[in-house]
Order: C-alpha cells, then structure tokens, then sequence
C-alpha cells in the first residue's frame, strides 16, 4: 500500500487504463440511465414504484440492463434511479 501511494505522489497512473476507462463508463451509464427515463415515468404513472415491482416489470417487460442482460434486479433499479436525481 505505502508503495501504491508513493507511486500515486510521483504522479503514476495506476491500473491499465487509468481514469479513462471509469469516465468512459459513467457516461455511457449515465446515458442508459436518461434512456430508460421515460419508461421509468410510465410505470411511476401506473403505480409501481418499489424498487422490486420495477425490477420485476422491467423483467416482464424484457428490458435488458446497461450490461445487456434482461434480468434486473432492485439494487440496480435503485442505482439506476440514483444516476437520475
């Protein structure tokens, strides 16, 4: 660790990609996010707003995920809600 941070003040990008690649992904999860905003309203305006009913009718409703499966679970509703406040 004492090395890691020596490094780190020496001004060494850490990791293969560096910060890049975190940058990168936020963005484009934060665009998924504004994607699926309006979807997220139509179920808000028919009353499902748990975290699991969401889960579970994004699920029925066979809406994949950022990653590209179609299984959604409610602590990636609940992170999906959270990139959109």
């Amino acid at each position: 660790k004492e090395a890691l941070e020596a490094a780190r003040k020496r001004g060494v990008v850490l990791g293969r990609y560096g910060k890049t690649l975190a940058h990168r992904n936020q963005t484009a999860a934060q665009a998924f996010a504004h994607q699926l905003s309006p979807t997220l309203s139509a179920l808000n305006r028919r009353g499902i707003t748990t975290v699991r009913a969401i889960a579970q009718e994004l699920n029925r409703q066979s809406i994949p995920t950022f990653r590209g499966t179609s299984h959604w679970h409610p602590s990636t509703v609940c992170t999906l809600l959270n990139r959109l406040k």
